[in-house]
């Protein structure tokens, strides 16, 4: 192989490597964007059920989905994921929390 065609390639792959390492930047910052905002909503939400008191709870769920193993007789059900229980007005609500319990 020639000198200037390696020198061609090599500029090609820098111009590449340049263009790939803007897009990488991008995403990551997006996805820190995307990270925090929902980490502050989940702080908000849950410092108003730490107002409002209710029960974390671990459970294994179903999905709800016909064909998953989880509908079948005796099916492994997913999770299992925490849910808060809260109560207000006499009714109890759950909401999904995630595979971690807040801290």
């Amino acid at each position: 192989m020639k000198i200037e065609d390696i020198e061609r390639r090599l500029s090609v792959l820098r111009v590449q490597r340049s263009r790939i390492d803007y897009a990488i930047e991008t995403l990551e910052l997006q996805l820190q964007v995307e990270s925090n905002a929902k980490k502050r909503k989940f702080e908000s939400n849950e410092a108003q059920n730490a107002l409002i008191g209710g029960s974390y709870v671990l459970q294994k769920v179903k999905c709800g989905k016909p064909t998953c193993h989880c509908a079948k007789p005796g099916g492994e059900l997913h999770g299992p994921y925490w849910h808060l229980y809260t109560k207000k007005d006499g009714k109890t609500t759950c909401k999904y929390i995630g595979k971690n319990k807040p801290k």
